[in-house]
């Protein structure tokens, strides 16, 4: 008796649009909204535009802060800290709440956020993805 194992496996065949990066929406009118989805290669080129800019910001309020930190070193120390939370946790809130879901480096590589809809991402939406983005840091990234 001969028995063929893949006959008695069925394993499901992915077809292209399973696997691409196309989302698709139905509306309640039966209008179906496709979308093509960024991968990571361009994204993290956005990210590295946003990191640059960022980093040009904190680097040059950094000077102006030292030079002065002479006349006032405690005031420009608290100074320097809130710059840089508001750089690191604001920019993106502020970039892709106002700005329609884009923020500098999503706008050069003409990328932008939408919400589960397929809307334009609201200034709240974007509030709550980015302070939700420390749980993505977490030890073993198990939460994110």
């Amino acid at each position: 008796m001969r028995f063929d194992i893949s006959q008695s496996i069925s394993t499901p065949k992915a077809s292209a649009e399973e696997i691409g990066l196309d989302l698709r929406i139905e509306t309640p009118e039966n209008v179906i909204l496709t979308y093509q989805l960024a991968g990571p290669a361009i994204r993290l080129g956005a990210y590295m535009i946003d990191f640059g800019i960022r980093a040009v910001v904190i680097v040059i309020i950094s000077i102006f802060l030292l030079c002065t930190g002479m006349v006032m070193p405690g005031a420009s120390g608290g100074l320097y800290a809130l710059v840089w939370f508001f750089m690191e946790w604001g920019y993106f809130i502020v970039a892709e709440g106002f700005f329609r879901g884009k923020t500098i480096g999503k706008h050069a590589l003409g990328l932008r956020v939408i919400d589960d809809r397929g809307h334009p991402l609201t200034f709240w939406g974007a509030t709550l993805r980015n302070l939700l983005r420390a749980v993505d840091v977490l030890p073993l990234y198990g939460p994110g």
